[in-house]
């Protein structure tokens, strides 16, 4: 499914309405997502110094779009972001995906959470987030996702509510702007032992990076592979 024409004047429209807050980056979105994919989610793309430089000084500030890395590619070295997805498409014999819940380039997370302290801040943050739920309704209609992989816990914070949260230990840390951000509800599924979109069957795992100094351990993230082929192989027999 191609990304391009669901957002792109969507989020152009969002930098010129909020340019004081942009740093005069542009903005990046993946291109476009596969069929029948486990679908990873982030929080937003990183960016280097050296891209930083040329970004600024560049006249155009539409947004660009990029393709994920193919394994064999040189360009896996420089994304190792994208390893440990790799090797989840290998093993499990399932097409991957990728998309950040945000659009601006940024590497320290900190970044972010400045936006935060004003209200333009969360409303740029907000509309961002708009977008990204228009991106995941279409991907979840016309693109068969086989389940969600949320590895970034903010990210998770900006994705909605969890039904059970009292039960489970989950808290909102962060402003809400009109109800809970994307405001998707989710439900506590016993049979599939995670989470599932309301008024949708498809798995939504919760976890952490899985690359970094704060990644998932290699027992977790072995568990992390098992419990998704368990949750795709429940879907595709119910």
């Amino acid at each position: 499914m191609k990304i391009k024409p669901i957002i792109e004047q969507d989020i152009n429209g969002i930098w010129k309405k909020y340019n004081a807050l942009t740093k005069n980056i542009p903005p990046l979105s993946v291109s476009s997502i596969p069929s029948d994919a486990i679908i990873f989610i982030g929080i937003n793309p990183s960016l280097g110094d050296d891209d930083r430089k040329e970004l600024e000084l560049r006249q155009d500030k539409s947004i660009d779009f990029y393709d994920l890395p193919s394994e064999d590619s040189d360009d896996i070295q420089h994304y190792k972001y994208f390893k440990k997805f790799y090797e989840i498409n290998k093993r499990l014999e399932t097409p991957i995906g990728h998309l950040d819940v945000l659009y601006m380039r940024e590497t320290q997370q900190s970044t972010v959470k400045d936006l935060f302290k004003t209200e333009e801040g969360i409303k740029f943050l907000y509309e961002q987030l708009l977008v990204t739920r228009k991106v995941i309704d279409e991907i979840i209609a016309k693109s068969n996702p086989k389940a969600f992989v949320v590895n970034n816990t903010l990210a998770r914070d900006f994705l909605g509510r969890f039904k059970n949260f009292n039960k489970y230990g989950n808290d909102n840390h962060y402003p809400e702007i009109e109800k809970h951000w994307i405001n998707y509800l989710f439900d506590w599924d016993d049979k599939l032992g995670t989470y599932i979109l309301n008024g949708t069957k498809i798995p939504f795992f919760f976890t952490s990076m899985l690359t970094g100094q704060r990644a998932l351990d290699n027992g977790s993230f072995d568990r992390l592979i098992w419990h998704l082929d368990y949750a795709i192989k429940k879907g595709e027999d119910s």
